[in-house]
């Protein structure tokens, strides 16, 4: 049982009191339980949940998981359409089951992709998937913040290995479509495993655990293939002659994209480690 921390913010503080009250359901009920005195590891869970950073050093970020950053485009609408949602999940809908759902999604979307190359009109199932899957991944962290039932370690270890598997599916199912060659979709997923294995050792380095870059997420990723897909259906793939390759335009969109991944990832690398090496330095002098 962790010790409570009495140097707590108290609830008349205004950055806290305000962060509390517009972006939890139970705002008023957790502001008296700071102003009584808050366990260590509930608060670091409250300022997770408002997006409240505590800063390196401080000695609540000894207890804290990483601090998860989320600056996608489509947050100002995701976020409160998620809270709606989670207010209004019936009892026998648990965070567990949202999960599950959000793995079925998945795999729908690989199979449609999969079954697309026979018939155009799966792309729409493919679809449907990729909502399915919006639903569940992204409303479980949210239904167990709202009822108050996180596991935020159980939860990150979960998320983030389903999340991996999901995306290998997710890439056989494009593969085998027909629209992209087989190589070009590993070869892009082996480009995002790079930027989710820099995530996560951000995570641990920096304690920032960044769910966008340059305001593109999972959330904005299923937009834009579900985007393509309705072109696809619309105006099928059909290879075209270009620097001696015969490429899609399906294959163009795939190219630059793990191309900017891996920019992103060396970019992202570099600006790092300087600041890393001063935190570094800075500590071997204490």
């Amino acid at each position: 049982m962790p010790v409570p921390w009495t140097d707590a913010p108290k609830s008349k503080d205004p950055a806290l009191q305000h962060s509390v009250r517009h972006h939890h359901p139970d705002g008023d009920r957790i502001l008296k339980r700071v102003h009584h005195g808050i366990q260590a590891k509930q608060f670091c869970d409250l300022c997770n949940f408002v997006g409240l950073r505590i800063q390196a050093g401080h000695p609540m970020a000894q207890t804290s998981m990483p601090q998860r950053s989320n600056d996608g485009l489509l947050q100002p609408l995701e976020r409160p359409t998620l809270l709606w949602l989670a207010q209004r999940m019936p009892a026998w809908v648990t965070p567990n089951f949202l999960t599950g759902v959000g793995f079925i999604g998945a795999c729908i979307t690989a199979a449609g992709y999969a079954c697309s190359r026979w018939q155009l009109a799966f792309l729409w199932l493919a679809t449907l998937g990729l909502l399915i899957n919006w639903f569940g991944d992204s409303l479980d962290g949210t239904l167990a913040r709202v009822r108050r039932i996180e596991r935020p370690r159980y939860g990150f270890f979960l998320d983030q290995n389903l999340d991996a598997f999901e995306q290998m599916i997710f890439a056989v199912g494009v593969g085998f479509s027909g629209f992209i060659h087989f190589e070009l979709a590993m070869f892009t997923l082996a480009a995002y495993f790079l930027m989710s294995i820099l995530t996560l050792v951000r995570a641990v380095v920096s304690k920032v655990f960044a769910l966008t870059y340059l305001g593109i997420g999972l959330t904005e990723l299923r937009v834009v293939f579900s985007i393509l897909n309705v072109v696809m259906f619309f105006f099928p793939p059909k290879p075209f002659p270009i620097a001696g390759l015969w490429l899609t335009y399906p294959e163009l969109l795939m190219i630059a994209w793990a191309a900017s991944m891996i920019i992103a990832f060396l970019m992202s690398v570099k600006a790092q480690l300087p600041d890393l090496t001063a935190e570094d330095q800075i500590s071997g002098r204490k």
